[in-house]
């Protein structure tokens, strides 16, 4: 055989075999819609299919980024836009959640409440290796949820987010927001290669960023967004949310 041509062969075979090991990682989310008590939470699913997502249906994108050290991703914007009947989630925001002491209702809302919104949420910051994390050891992980459409005022483009970022550093996350707290992401089974495969996603901070006492229910804050980075603060809420994780 022509050695120029095995050698391209060879090339080839790595090229694929890099890509395959690079690449992202499908996962299906349920997002549970009450508690165990019956209480709703202040996210929840849309109610459709059971509140479970999945990677590629219907537009929408579910998977542990391979470039972003297998952070979590569900988003359903692109649902919207392509789909006829697109995937969303319920945010939960007013009075009853409210944990500062001010707040401005989103402009995209006439009132406070609980609205149907497209929803993307990922973890944030290089230190939420979700494949790595082990059985009886969850990690506390900074999120940001974004939702609502984008709307113009003026020569801007906004969004609305909820972020929930702890302690996370300025050098990790790019901003800083330390009233917030973080969820917890823990590890219910490993695969025969000892990743994680099966996580549960809880509004539950860390004992050092609750004093101790543990809550089912995180600090988050609204922020107006233009741009990448840090918003403007609108105000904080306590969001509380169930989201079982799974791959495939």
């Amino acid at each position: 055989m022509n050695k120029k041509f095995l050698g391209s062969i060879l090339v080839l075979m790595s090229l694929t075999a890099l890509a395959a090991k690079i690449a992202d990682l499908p996962v299906t989310s349920t997002i549970s819609d009450y508690d165990s008590t019956g209480v709703a939470y202040t996210l929840q699913s849309d109610g459709l299919y059971g509140g479970v997502y999945t990677n590629g249906e219907l537009g929408v994108v579910n998977i542990l980024q391979a470039s972003a050290n297998w952070a979590y991703l569900l988003n359903t914007y692109n649902s919207n836009a392509t789909a006829s009947a697109g995937r969303n989630g319920f945010i939960t925001l007013g009075p009853a959640n409210q944990q500062s002491a001010a707040a401005t209702l989103p402009s995209i809302w006439s009132s406070w409440g609980t609205h149907l919104e497209p929803i993307r949420i990922i973890t944030h910051g290089v230190s939420c290796d979700l494949l790595t994390i082990k059985p009886g050891n969850p990690l506390a992980c900074p999120i940001l949820l974004r939702f609502g459409d984008s709307f113009s005022s003026g020569h801007s483009t906004y969004y609305y987010r909820l972020d929930m970022l702890g302690t996370c550093p300025s050098s990790q996350c790019g901003f800083t927001e330390p009233e917030t707290q973080e969820p917890l992401i823990s590890c219910n089974a490993q695969d025969a290669s000892g990743n994680c495969n099966d996580w549960s996603i809880d509004s539950t901070p860390p004992s050092n960023q609750s004093g101790g006492v543990p809550t089912n229910k995180v600090i988050a804050r609204l922020s107006l967004v233009s741009g990448a980075g840090a918003g403007t603060s609108q105000g904080d809420f306590y969001l509380t949310f169930h989201i079982r994780v799974t791959n495939p």
